[in-house]
């Protein structure tokens, strides 16, 4: 069966392995410059910034250069999450005016516009979370190329079921990384029973990834390739909301009083314990991280009814997951 990392070591272990495999098959390549080199050296340092705003990584050596290169920031040295003022979520999103990915309407809109045919709107949901969805089929999978192959799954899977999509589903985002997690999951229990998967591209070629999903969905459907390739979509960027504490606000909806956003912790910094207003559900993507006497490793998911409380949110090696909850949970 295949091994599911037990820790963050293990996820950023393998994430450095694949990284110095893929990079160094692409910088041997002779159709490369220089300039090129440098761009997909970028290309794939965004990737890990964007997920881990706090990561302090390990060199990566590559084969072609036997020169290190890093993909390093300096963790945030912040004040413990006691320190921080009472009041609501809401107080602390807000505070700096953050940049929001979409309302809540604009994600149910997608979905309609999907399950009426509209290719561009399934595209522009790709690029929202396409990183999240592999990220955490990596965390169960332990699997590059059974995260690339799932996260195609998914997609398409989404462009079949767009119309079953309910306000009962919850967010928009929950209700893919549900199908994301169940599909991973179902993929970690027949071990490694893969005979499927076939060679695939390294994930962070996006538009390689993207090219893939398309010509499944015209096999399956039938029709011309109408999905377009360009992007359309720009990302709201990490916000500090507290010391050691990042946000990446990607939905909000204020008529459910919810928001989806993305958490990212610094080592050794806590989350403000808290009393839930709504409904909470967590997807850990990377690091450890203690909710009470539980501890959480990568692909795992706490749901949280209203009325609870969280006393005790901290993580030892820093963090990042995704979170769905209440603007309005109470600070304590």
């Amino acid at each position: 069966m295949t091994k599911r990392p037990t820790d963050s070591h293990d996820l950023r272990d393998t994430l450095d392995g694949w990284l110095a495999d893929a990079l160094s098959r692409a910088l041997r390549s002779e159709q490369l410059d220089q300039d090129a080199r440098e761009a997909l050296k970028e290309r794939v340092l965004a990737r890990i910034r964007d997920l881990e705003p706090f990561a302090l990584r390990r060199p990566v050596r590559l084969a072609s250069a036997g020169q290190p290169w890093f993909a390093s920031e300096k963790p945030s040295v912040g004040l413990p999450a006691r320190d921080t003022p009472t009041g609501t979520l809401r107080d602390l999103l807000y505070a700096n005016k953050f940049k929001v990915c979409g309302n809540e309407n604009e994600w149910v809109e997608l979905l309609r516009s999907i399950a009426a045919g509209n290719q561009l709107a399934l595209r522009s949901l790709y690029e929202r979370t396409y990183r999240i969805v592999f990220t955490l089929i990596l965390s169960i999978t332990n699997s590059f190329e059974t995260a690339e192959e799932l996260t195609l799954t998914v997609f398409q899977d989404v462009w079949r079921r767009a119309s079953t999509y309910g306000i009962a589903s919850g967010s928009v985002l929950g209700w893919i990384m549900d199908q994301a997690r169940s599909a991973a999951i179902n993929r970690f229990r027949a071990g490694d029973r893969r005979h499927e998967v076939a060679t695939l591209h390294p994930v962070f070629d996006s538009e390689s990834l993207w090219e893939r999903l398309a010509k499944r969905i015209v096999v399956a459907d039938g029709g011309e390739a109408l999905l377009p390739t360009r992007r359309d979509h720009s990302e709201p960027g990490w916000e500090e909301i507290a010391p050691g504490i990042a946000c990446k606000l990607l939905a909000s909806d204020e008529e459910n009083d919810r928001v989806s956003m993305l958490v990212a912790l610094a080592p050794g910094i806590g989350y403000p314990p808290h009393s839930h207003a709504g409904l909470e559900e967590l997807h850990l993507l990377i690091g450890e991280l203690w909710i009470d006497d539980r501890k959480l490793c990568p692909g795992d998911y706490h749901r949280a009814a209203a009325g609870t409380s969280d006393r005790r949110v901290w993580s030892e090696t820093g963090c990042t997951c995704v979170l769905m909850t209440s603007p309005s949970d109470v600070l304590l």
